[in-house]
């Protein structure tokens, strides 16, 4: 079970079954998503910095269908995130995979020569004057180096567990072949919603029969109609089933139907 606290003061967001969401971490992950919105927003390509500011302010001070700002969909995802990276981590350790003391001083080893090679290729390319601070932003983000070589030993032992994870479930296809012989009914199922007009009608006496090829067309016609606005968006598929479809039981079941096969294949 996982316990999620959250405070609004000191060096940390939230807790995780004990363990501190730091407010670094969190301001990371909140810039990366502030900065993946930033790159959904369309601006005019001969817009001035003028008209992208008013554009990126216009953006982010309208809420959307739910009622919220972006940023506060922002801080939500940042907090989820991170959240789940912390879990992740606590399984690899759990499970053993924490690293050793040789390891993470190769993930140390590893960002300090990145930092360098960046200082030294932006130094001797750059048209512009570049700090050691500037290479550290680009290999460490919002955080200093002490706190993005805590991250990635994080980050680092959760990569050996997954791939430990990998290897261990690594199956063959024969393995693979006999799991889907042994419940191939499991795989033969599929889930369908349908809206549905009947091509029958009634006559006189009430008794089913079959529409003429006029009165198809009409339904054709409809049908297409429907598909076009629920393609446009300005009819809702499922509240239009629960309208307007004509199978019996489609308003409780929204049309979703599930079939399944019975024939085992050698």
């Amino acid at each position: 079970v996982l316990g999620v606290v959250l405070y609004t003061s000191g060096n940390y967001v939230a807790k995780l079954n004990g363990q501190k969401l730091y407010n670094y971490e969190y301001t990371d992950y909140l810039n990366k998503q502030i900065a993946a919105l930033q790159d959904e927003i369309e601006i005019p390509e001969d817009a001035d910095n003028e008209a992208k500011l008013e554009a990126y302010k216009t953006y982010f001070t309208t809420k959307d269908d739910n009622g919220q700002y972006p940023l506060q969909r922002c801080k939500e995802k940042a907090l989820e995130e991170l959240r789940l990276f912390k879990t992740s981590y606590q399984l690899a350790v759990a499970a053993g995979y924490e690293l050793t003391n040789d390891e993470e001083k190769n993930v140390e080893s590893n960002i300090d020569y990145y930092i360098n090679y960046y200082y030294q290729i932006y130094t001797q390319y750059s048209s512009t004057s570049v700090t050691y601070d500037d290479a550290v932003q680009q290999v460490c983000g919002s955080m200093t180096v002490k706190q993005y070589k805590e991250y990635a030993k994080q980050d680092t032992a959760i990569a050996k567990y997954k791939e430990a994870m990998k290897e261990k479930y690594n199956t063959t296809e024969d393995e693979l072949r006999a799991v889907y012989d042994e419940n191939v009914n499991d795989y033969r199922k599929v889930t369908v919603q349908k809206f549905f007009l009947s091509t029958q009608t009634t006559d006189e006496g009430g008794n089913a029969v079959a529409m003429t090829e006029e009165q198809k067309a009409e339904v054709k016609a409809k049908i297409d109609d429907y598909m076009a606005k629920f393609q446009s968006g300005e009819f809702s598929f499922e509240e239009k089933i629960k309208s307007d479809s004509e199978e019996s039981g489609s308003a409780d079941s929204i049309g979703v139907t599930t079939i399944s096969g019975s024939n085992k294949t050698g």
